[in-house]
Parts: C-alpha cells; structure tokens; sequence
C-alpha cells in the first residue's frame, strides 16, 4: 500500500490542504490560491473544482489526518480555558482577603485586663511613655503587664470580654498568596500599593461565569447539525488507513 504524506503532495496540491483548512473548507478559495489562473470561474465553479481536487483520495486522506489533528488541538485548548474558568467561579475570594473579628488586647487577659505579647513588647510600651512624659511634659500613666503575656491577635475574642463585649476587633486579613489553592490563584491578579496601603486586585468571576454561559449556548445541541460539546471522556482517534481518512473527511464536511 501506498504511504500517504503531505510530503508527498506536488507544491499546489500542498498549498491547497493548507488554504483548505485554514479557510474551514473553503473550497473556491483553496484551489483559486493553489492552482493558479483562476479563469474567470463563479464562486459556484471554483468550488466545483475544488471538490474536483478533493477527489484524490492522497489530497482527502490528508486533509483529514490534518483537521482531525487541529480539532484534538482545540478541543484540549478548549478544555483547558473551561476549566479555568470553571475554577474561578468555584473560587472563594475569602480565600484571599477577608474580614475577620479576632480579639482585643483584653480578652484573654487575666482578669481582662491588657495583655502584651511578651515581655519586649511591654519594656518597649514602659520606656516609650517614660519618654513622652519627661520630653513632652506628659502625665500619661505607666503601662502594667499585670494582664500577663502571649497575646495572638488571630484567636477568637472572648464571648464574655468586658472592653469588647465578645465582638473582638475587626480586621482585614490578606492571606499568604504562596498556599491559596488553584481556583483563587487564578482569582488573584495582584497588589497596588496605594497611598492608603496595599489594594489586592481580583479578577472577575462573574465574567468568567458569563464566559462559561456563553460557551454552553455556543456549543448547545443543534439539530442539523446534531453536535454536542465533547465529554471529559472522549478520544478523538486518528484515521489509520487512507478509506477511513476519506470516509472520516467527508463525514466531516457532509461531502459524498
């Protein structure tokens, strides 16, 4: 049997299955680019003759070997964008800024009242009030650790903290862009810093969910056509002998 390649093509029959594919099956204009004087023909005739052409089984088995190929080549680009897509809107951008309430200075105190962090945080508090008040005459009072140390601004408030009364303290927490998982990773599109301090910038899940929509209502079953989007499953097989290649061409362009 004889090996069909595009190798082996002659240069025009070459440059007819590229216009050919490239147009999406243009046929007028495939052999109107690839076989010279175009003679005055109607749209009508030129394509007749490039249906003329595609009547060598060579010419038709590559061509479809070649549109087989850029369809799996799309239908994986496709895949991919979906699934992106798809994982921004499934996304929680609580993932990566939130508000959160966590406790106040006194509510893990003991006796509630105000915890440092440790003793360096309160040497630090007791030396700068001892400061203000001998250069800026001030009377301001001498701060206690008797609350006691350890405090974490990340736990809970205490439900029955006086100064707070369980409420905590609001804050805005952005999280370490380094472990956000694959959906809000794609959600995040960097930072500004601003006069104001850091603004995060997000990217829009409503577009992408429009996006989505949008491909749904492109790909929704048609009923002459009958094409419905590939399943996750699917395996697009390449024609292994030049008959299944011509049956799998002219299936693919309802050509007889």
């Amino acid at each position: 049997m004889r090996l069909i390649s595009f190798e082996n093509l002659t240069p025009a029959a070459q440059k007819f299955v590229e216009i050919f594919i490239a147009t999406n099956g243009d046929h007028a204009q495939a052999w109107r680019s690839s076989y010279g004087v175009d003679r005055g023909l109607t749209d009508a005739a030129a394509r007749l003759e490039g249906i003329k052409v595609l009547r060598d089984r060579s010419i038709a088995a590559i061509v479809a070997q070649r549109s087989f190929s850029a369809l799996s080549h799309s239908i994986i680009q496709v895949r991919e964008v979906i699934g992106q897509w798809c994982a921004m809107v499934r996304a929680d951008p609580r993932e990566i800024i939130t508000h959160r309430r966590v406790c106040c200075r006194y509510c893990w105190g003991s006796g509630h009242q105000y915890q440092f962090r440790d003793e360096t945080e309160f040497a630090n508090e007791f030396a700068r009030v001892i400061d203000a008040n001998q250069r800026k005459g001030m009377r301001e009072a001498l701060p206690s650790d008797a609350g006691g140390y350890g405090y974490r601004p990340s736990v809970q408030p205490h439900p029955e903290c006086p100064k707070c009364d369980g409420e905590g303290i609001g804050e805005v927490y952005v999280a370490d862009f380094a472990t956000l998982s694959p959906g809000a990773a794609l959600l995040y599109d960097g930072i500004e810093q601003t006069k104001n301090g850091i603004k995060v910038k997000l990217r829009s899940r409503d577009e992408a969910l429009t996006n989505i929509a949008k491909w749904l209502k492109v790909l929704a079953p048609d009923q002459e056509s009958g094409y419905l989007p590939p399943d996750e499953g699917d395996v697009i097989e390449m024609p292994e002998s030049m008959d299944d290649a011509l049956y799998a061409y002219r299936k693919l362009t309802n050509s007889t």
